[in-house]
């Protein structure tokens, strides 16, 4: 029976070697990409907060009075929107930005900069 033994260590610093490399070639893409990442994760979580706030503050009383607000609820579909529409910006930023770098990439690599990493 063979067992292969995992390296330890190894293969995360190459990773990490890698991942500096590129980021050392292109940092304001790689900049970007992470303020759009961050971005989008904030907004999620301000979905969240605004989606639980909605629901406390117009649909329980809806039901519980009877009454249905017209400004209650256009203020809550405003706010929906505003957070979906800056959680698309940090996708968009995010997205365009690794599009960039990965092109960039390919054209530094064409010019022989992947040899720099160690490979």
């Amino acid at each position: 029976m063979v067992t292969a033994t995992i390296p330890q260590g190894r293969l995360l610093r190459r990773g990490l070697r890698v991942i500096g490399a590129q980021v050392a070639l292109h940092p304001r893409p790689f900049v970007i990409a992470v303020a759009g990442a961050m971005v989008y994760a904030l907004a999620t979580v301000a979905q969240a907060w605004v989606l639980g706030q909605v629901v406390d503050r117009v649909v329980t009383p809806r039901f519980e009075s009877g009454r249905f607000q017209a400004g209650a609820v256009a203020v809550a579909a405003c706010a929906i929107v505003a957070v979906g529409l800056v959680k698309t910006a940090g996708v968009i930023c995010r997205q365009r930005s690794t599009c960039s770098a990965s092109t960039s990439g390919d054209v530094s690599s064409a010019r022989g900069c992947r040899g720099t990493v160690g490979f």
